[in-house]
């Protein structure tokens, strides 16, 4: 593994297929490594890379390609949240409150007596809520 920045890219060729596009780019890096790799946006002059040379070696060390194949390596820390059941009450709360004030400003109304905006709300989100949880349950 390897981490250098993009001194100079010499070609970029682009490949689209059903999982979206690749660019695959012929680097030249700081640290003197020469890479093919292809990412899903293009690269560009200083960005920093961690990457692993994959393609064939000869003998003598050096590689069969000027750019040898390489690929990404993830950067530490890049992980995606974990999807636990406070950031999913987060995220349904949040989308009852907002159909809440849609219903609002749609001038709709419940068959209650509810004096502020901020109760209507709350109120609004609560029936939501609650439609939403009995339609999980179906």
């Amino acid at each position: 593994m390897t981490t250098s920045k993009i001194k100079n890219i010499h070609e970029v060729k682009e490949f689209t297929n059903d999982f979206g596009t690749t660019f695959y780019h012929n680097l030249e890096m700081e640290n003197g490594d020469k890479i093919n790799i292809g990412k899903k946006k293009k690269q560009l002059i200083s960005w920093e890379l961690t990457y692993e040379i994959i393609g064939d070696k000869k003998e003598d060390g050096s590689y069969q390609q000027e750019f040898p194949k390489a690929k990404a390596v993830k950067p530490e820390g890049n992980f995606s949240p974990k999807k636990n059941d406070d950031y999913i009450k987060g995220i349904e709360v949040g989308h009852a409150v907002n159909n809440a004030v849609n219903l609002m400003a749609a001038g709709v109304e419940l068959d209650c007596e509810w004096k502020s905006n901020e109760e209507k709300i709350y109120k609004y989100a609560k029936v939501i809520m609650a439609i939403s949880n009995r339609l999980k349950k179906e």
